[in-house]
């Protein structure tokens, strides 16, 4: 089995609001958990519990991600195609959850680890940096 490829964090991240780049962060310690609970081969539920706890971050920050794009006078259309890459994510999400619950096999949970590393790093580098002009402006907490 290769081994898994922790997330270390980098400025090149960096949405510019401190608020969501927290969120971000977090989720990366969270992707970083479960690869920590792959490679030392704890209990078998505790990669389904990890992305249990995963999707429910993500849909909580997918939410404030949304308002702090509509907060920041994002361009409508914009926010609209974010919510709907948001969805789509979510569902993916799920859909790898599923999948680690019925083959939680060293292999499959270390394509888990893979999947989700690409779909955190994509997703931040692709469709956040997008609305990154906007919310940079952003001071402080989100206030909703």
């Amino acid at each position: 089995m290769k081994e898994i490829a922790y997330i270390q964090w980098n400025d090149s991240y960096s949405v510019g609001y401190r608020f969501i780049d927290r969120q971000h962060k977090k989720l990366v310690d969270i992707v970083n958990t479960f690869y920590e609970a792959v490679k030392h081969g704890q209990e078998a539920d505790l990669p389904y519990k990890i992305l249990n706890r995963l999707t429910a971050y993500a849909e909580e920050h997918f939410r404030d991600e949304e308002t702090a794009m509509e907060l920041a006078g994002c361009p409508a259309d914009m926010v609209e195609k974010h919510k709907a890459v948001h969805e789509e994510l979510v569902k993916e999400i799920f859909k790898v959850a599923e999948k680690a619950l019925t083959d939680n096999s060293a292999k499959a949970l270390a394509e888990t680890g893979d999947l989700l590393r690409r779909w955190l790093l994509e997703h931040i580098l692709d469709e956040d940096m997008q609305y990154a002009p906007w919310v940079s402006k952003l001071k402080g907490p989100l206030v909703k």
